[in-house]
């Protein structure tokens, strides 16, 4: 039944004051965040054929302006995955409340880690930003199709206790 279920999960369940079923506690092992001062998402969506016809516009010099090195061998020639990693610049910017205006394309860059996930190297004006609002962790996710690509950026600053 349900509540041998939920104490299997690791939750205690119970009736609260007034009445209604609740559980407590939880199974999760490992640090409590005490106290998030500040948490800022951003999310965008771009046309894979949009990125397409930039490459084909302006050559090189697209890539040099929106890209950094690590990116471009990260994508392996692939326009989805710059066009991932260009929705997630957009994403970081407007989590940091800016846009890409006060920020330059290069100083967000979303490179490859150890394990295939994507991570991010804030650089210049970004990460100055970042530190002046306190946002010392950072988690993105980037997906995309042949025709779009979608990247989601959440920051916070958390205190454990």
């Amino acid at each position: 039944d349900r509540q041998r279920g939920a104490a299997r999960r690791g939750w205690k369940t119970g009736r609260s004051q007034t009445g209604q079923k609740e559980r407590r506690g939880t199974k999760a092992k490992g640090p409590r965040v005490q106290n998030m001062t500040s948490l800022r998402s951003g999310v965008d969506v771009v046309e894979v054929d949009r990125i397409d016809k930039a490459i084909l516009r302006h050559g090189q010099r697209f890539f040099d302006r929106f890209y950094t090195p690590q990116e471009l061998i990260d994508s392996d020639g692939q326009t989805p995955s710059l066009a991932a990693r260009f929705a997630a610049k957009e994403a970081v910017a407007k989590a940091l409340g800016t846009g890409i205006g006060e920020i330059a394309w290069k100083d967000i860059e979303v490179v490859t880690g150890p394990r295939r996930e994507p991570t991010l190297r804030l650089h210049g004006q970004a990460r100055e930003l970042a530190d002046s609002l306190g946002l010392t962790d950072w988690a993105i996710s980037l997906s995309h199709t042949e025709q779009h690509a979608v990247a989601v950026a959440v920051a916070f600053n958390a205190f454990i206790d």
